[in-house]
This record gives structure tokens, sequence and C-alpha cells, in this order.
């Protein structure tokens, strides 16, 4: 690759499953207030509103020259507790749901690329210079200028650099050298602009 001099970034990487749950976890922490997620959001939140109106409604006081006191003859026992409480019992179990089911779907997902995507399981190969990038792997090398790529997510465990909006080259930090991820911040940072970087913790 042409440019490559003592400045040059040389990083060696081989991505695992746990990779790929962390950054589909960032991801969606990204779009969270997006699309369909923000429905979601707003969904449960009326829910919650609406549950807690019902649950709290009391009748309000009857007229009782209008309607007849029939407790002498017909008195009615209260519900059971449980039944009173269901609502509630509902609410908290699907509260539960979403939260497990939200981690197994994640993993199971992100498995499911994982397996089924071998050039993201192969040893993969990136030396950065000032005027781009070259991936190469066992199935070939890749180059592209800054001004080519379209923007960078940074977690807290790995960087993504995308090709476009949907696809997205994962670097684990684990395999940045010494300093090599503070130059590669400064050497790569500085090509995008700044709504293109964002950062996830």
């Amino acid at each position: 690759m042409e440019g490559i001099n003592e400045k040059s970034i040389i990083v060696k990487s081989k991505l695992e499953l746990e990779d790929f749950v962390h950054t589909r976890k960032s991801l969606i922490r990204v779009s969270i207030f997006k699309g369909i997620f923000k429905s979601v959001i707003i969904y449960i939140i009326l829910f919650v509103i609406i549950l807690a109106v019902l649950t709290s409604y009391q009748p309000s006081d009857m007229n009782t020259a209008q309607v007849p006191d029939i407790t002498e003859h017909n008195a009615v026992d209260n519900p059971p507790f449980f039944i009173e409480m269901l609502p509630m019992i509902s609410f908290v179990l699907f509260i539960v749901f979403c939260v497990f089911g939200y981690r197994w779907l994640i993993r199971y997902s992100a498995k499911k690329h994982y397996n089924s995507n071998k050039l993201a399981r192969e040893e993969t190969t990136y030396i950065f210079t000032e005027e781009g990038i070259e991936r190469s792997s066992e199935s070939g090398t890749y180059r592209a200028k800054w001004n080519e790529l379209y923007k960078i997510i940074e977690t807290k465990r790995a960087v993504m650099l995308y090709s476009s909006d949907m696809t997205a080259w994962i670097i684990p930090k684990r395999f940045f050298e010494g300093n090599d991820f503070e130059r590669f911040v400064s050497l790569a940072y500085p090509q995008f602009p700044k709504k293109k970087i964002k950062k996830v913790k």
C-alpha cells in the first residue's frame, strides 16, 4: 500500500462471538431513540400510565337517594387479592420478559451472524495511513481512502469503521498495541465530520 511509513498503524484482528454480541448491544444504544425503538418506548410509557390510572380508579360516591341500598340483601365479597393485582403482575411479567428476551435475542442474532459470516471470522490485518485504510485477509485485500468511508462508531471495547450506512468493519481495541489506538484516533477521526463520529459507552 502506498504511503506506508513510520506513522502508519498496523493492526491484526480476529473477531470472536463476544465481539459481535458487544457491538450489537452498542448499536441498539445508538438507535434507542430512533425509529421503532422510539415507538416501543412511547407505547410502554403510555401503557404504564393507562395501567396506573385503571388500577387506582375508584368510583365516585353515588347518590343514595337514586340508588337503593342493596348491601343488606346482596352482600358482594371483595375479589381475591390476586385478582386485584393481576394487571400489575401481568405488567411486571411483561417487563421481565422484555429484559431477558432482549438479551437472548441479541446473543441469538449475533451468534447467527457470526457463524454464517466466514469473512468476519478470518484473521484480518488493517493498515492505517494518512491516505486511507487497507484491509487484508484470506479472502482478499480491500483499499479505501478516508473520504470513501461513511462514519465511525467507537464503543467501550471496539471501533467500527463503516464503508456504507449498513456495512462496518469491527476492530476490537484489544488488538491495538501500546498507544496505537490513541494514534489511530489522531489519524482517523480528523478525516470525518463530527456528526459522522459517535462514541457509545
